[in-house]
C-alpha cells in the first residue's frame, strides 16, 4: 500500500523570535498523531496549545465539563506565570461541584501551598467544599512553614479563611485551629480567621471556644490586647452566645424571672465592654 506524506507547519519559539518548522506525518499515523491527540486535549478546550486554556468562566466549565475532564485540564499546568491566574478557573470549577468532585482532592491538594496566591486560594477554597476528602490538605496548609516567614503566614491565612468558609465537617479541624488561635506568636490575621472557623464549627467547638476565651482574657490582663486581638475576643464572645445551648427558664415567679434576665443582660454588657 502506497503511503502519502502530510506536512504540518507549526511555529517554534527560539531566541529572538519564531521560526516555522515542517513536520512530516505518514498517512497511516496522521490520524492518531494530530496536535490535539498528542496532548490529550478535549474538544471542549481551546485547541492549539499544550496548555488547555479555559474556554469560559468557572460556572460555565462546571456545567459543561465532567469532573474527569476538569481534573485532566487542571493537571496540565501552564509554563507561563502570567497564565496561572486563568488556570485557577479549573480549581474554581471543581470547587463549584463540591462533593461531586471529591475525587479531585488529591490533584488539587498537591498545590495547597502553591506560591502563586491565585492558584493557592482557588485550591483551598475548592478543597473546603469537598468534605472530608479536602480536610487533610487544608490541615497541611494551616500548619505550613515558619511563624517568622511572611510567605508562610500568607499560606496559613488562606487556609484559615477557607476553613472559615466551610459550611460543615469542621470537627476534625478543631484541634489544629485551636493551636493557631492560642499561639500569640502567630500572625494575628491567621488567628482571626481561625477563630471565625471555630465559631462556624458550631456546638462541637464550644469547649474549645471557652478555652480560647480564657487564654485571651488572661493575655488582656497580663500584656493587653491589640485592636485585632480585641476583635478576636469579641468574635469569641459572640460565638459563645450564639452556639451556647439554651438553658431552661428558671421555675420562679414572673417578677423574679425579669430580675434574672436583667442581671444576665448587665453581665453580658460588662463582658463585651
Amino acid at each position: 500500500m502506497e503511503k502519502t506524506t502530510a506536512w504540518i507547519v507549526t511555529s517554534v519559539l527560539v531566541s529572538g523570535g519564531a521560526i516555522l518548522v515542517g513536520v512530516a506525518l505518514d498517512s497511516d499515523s496522521a490520524s492518531s498523531s494530530s496536535p490535539s491527540a498528542a496532548v490529550g486535549q478535549s474538544e471542549k478546550f481551546l485547541e492549539g496549545e499544550e496548555w488547555p486554556r479555559p474556554s469560559g468562566s468557572a460556572e460555565e466549565m462546571a456545567q459543561t465539563l465532567s469532573v474527569e475532564e476538569l481534573i485532566e485540564a487542571w493537571s496540565a499546568f501552564p509554563e507561563e506565570e502570567s497564565q496561572l491566574g486563568l488556570h485557577a478557573v479549573y480549581a474554581e470549577a471543581l470547587g463549584l461541584l463540591g462533593m461531586e468532585a471529591a475525587n479531585a482532592a488529591p490533584a488539587l491538594g498537591v498545590h495547597a501551598v502553591h506560591p502563586n496566591p491565585g492558584i493557592r486560594k482557588a485550591v483551598l477554597s475548592a478543597l473546603a467544599r469537598m468534605g472530608d476528602a479536602g480536610l487533610p490538605y487544608l490541615m497541611e496548609a494551616l500548619d505550613y512553614g515558619s511563624l517568622l516567614s511572611v510567605n508562610a503566614s500568607d499560606v496559613r491565612w488562606d487556609a484559615a479563611q477557607a476553613l472559615a468558609e466551610k459550611e460543615s465537617g469542621l470537627e476534625g479541624a478543631i484541634p489544629a485551629l485551636l493551636s493557631r488561635v492560642v499561639n500569640f506568636e502567630e500572625n494575628v490575621l491567621v488567628r482571626e480567621s481561625a477563630v471565625a472557623a471555630l465559631v462556624n464549627a458550631g456546638e462541637a467547638a464550644l469547649p474549645t471556644l471557652k478555652e480560647v476565651q480564657t487564654a485571651y482574657y488572661a493575655r488582656s490582663e497580663e500584656d493587653g490586647l491589640t485592636v485585632t486581638e480585641t476583635a478576636i475576643l469579641n468574635t469569641i464572645n459572640l460565638g459563645l452566645q450564639g452556639i451556647r445551648p439554651k438553658r431552661p427558664a428558671p421555675k420562679v415567679g414572673a417578677e423574679e424571672v425579669g430580675e434574672t434576665e436583667e442581671a444576665e443582660e448587665t453581665g453580658q454588657a460588662q463582658t463585651e465592654e
